[in-house]
């Protein structure tokens, strides 16, 4: 959860920064030129380390570990 609030909270400000990947995609289909830049790279890789985290979190509450003895 930590993760996920974090995420939000750089997004909002990399959408105000208007290097958000994911609202550029979401609402136009591409990023204009003007706007690439490394915070931009940072907004793609930091989605989908997120989305790798939030699978991998779920997939043990889905999937418990057993306990070893």
């Amino acid at each position: 959860m930590i993760h996920t609030a974090a995420f939000l909270v750089a997004n909002v400000v990399l959408w105000a920064l208007k290097a958000n990947w994911l609202v550029w995609r979401i609402t136009n289909g591409a990023v204009p030129d003007e706007h690439r830049g490394p915070l931009l790279w940072v907004s793609r890789v930091w989605l989908t380390l997120w989305i790798i985290d939030t699978l991998w979190s779920w997939s043990y509450t889905i999937w418990p570990r057993q306990k070893k003895s």
